[in-house]
This record gives C-alpha cells, structure tokens and sequence, in this order.
C-alpha cells in the first residue's frame, strides 16, 4: 500500500464496485432528509423530470464513492485524513440499479514541511456499467511517509 513518497502524478489505482440498490437509495434519501419528489415520488419523476426513475443524490453518490475510496488498494492506514474536496461534478445520474465503478488518480504531491508525508490531491472518478461518468471529484488527503507508520 502507498506511503506518500510511494506516489506519483499519473498513477491510478482501479477501486471496487458497488451497486445502487432500490433500498440503499430508498434508505439513504431518507436518513439525508431529502423530500423533493424528483428524489421520492416515481410518478413526479416520470411525468415531470427527464429522468426514468428517482435518482441517487449527489451527495450519496459522493458518500459512496468515498467508502470505495476506503476500499481501495490507493488508501490505507498511511491515510491520515481527507481535508476536503476542492471540486465535485455530477455527469450523470445515478439511479437504482447503477453500477458505481471507482478509480483514483494522484493528480499532485507536496510534502509537509512539518513532518513526513504529506498532501495528495486525488482525483476520485465514479463510472457506471456502460463507462458513463458518474462523478468526478479533486479530494486532498494527508498521507504519512513509510517511516512515519
């Protein structure tokens, strides 16, 4: 697993998968307190979207893209923290059904001048069964060097 003197600009780790089930969206639209019908009341969806079926929120789908994150071989315990997005884009809608694939990218590298390791901004990609992009998202993280864990 990479430390932060491991990675480089242009490496891409492939991550899991995870499919969007009708009670994971169901469920987690709830819990976020989400009541537009475009996200709850499939008549609304038909008749006045251009949507097939209720989509997944932005934010779920970024909530799920972060735990494949977690599950891929591109963190580990050299991951100290996420420190923020500096961009998210929704391409596409995910609904039921959707396959999210997970890629990371490191786009840059800077090494701390306190410690070692440093700050990595990924580029945290969602794709779904047929490659459509889902989601794109620049994520800071921490990251120890090998010496630090």
């Amino acid at each position: 697993m990479p430390s932060f003197s491991d990675l480089r600009p242009g490496q891409v780790f492939d991550g899991p998968s995870r499919t969007i089930t009708e009670s994971l969206l169901t469920t987690m639209t709830s819990l976020g307190g989400y009541t537009h019908p475009l996200f709850t009341d499939h008549t609304y969806v038909e008749s006045s979207s251009p949507f097939e079926s209720p989509p997944a929120p932005g934010a779920l789908v970024l909530f799920i893209l972060g735990g494949l994150a977690e599950s891929s071989p591109a963190f580990d315990h050299h991951t100290v923290a996420l420190l923020g997005f500096d961009e998210v884009r929704f391409l596409n809608p995910a609904t039921a059904g959707t396959t999210l694939r997970s890629s990371f990218e490191v786009l840059e590298t800077h090494p701390s001048d306190r410690s070692p390791g440093g700050t990595v901004l990924w580029s945290w990609r969602a794709a779904d069964q047929q490659g459509r992009m889902i989601c794109d998202a620049k994520a800071r993280m921490l990251v120890r060097d090998a010496d630090e864990v």
